[in-house]
């Protein structure tokens, strides 16, 4: 469970956005602890798509979506 929003949490790490962790969890209302046990479900894929695109500036890497967007 969570495993695509987790990698996009991890992804958004990745970046080295300050600050980009805690924006996509007030973006998404899901913290990465509670992505660990939640639902990868289309919808929550969307809302996790499109906070990375609003945070980056760029859209979101297709591999990090497992096929849900």
């Amino acid at each position: 469970m969570g495993r695509i929003m987790l990698g996009i949490y991890e992804a958004i790490k990745q970046e080295g956005i300050a600050g980009g962790q805690v924006r996509l969890a007030m973006m998404t209302g899901i913290a990465s602890p509670s992505a660990a046990n939640a639902p990868d479900t289309p919808d929550a894929i969307r809302k996790f798509a499109s906070a990375y695109r609003e945070i980056t500036g760029r859209a979101c890497p297709s591999h990090l979506l497992g096929g849900m967007v």
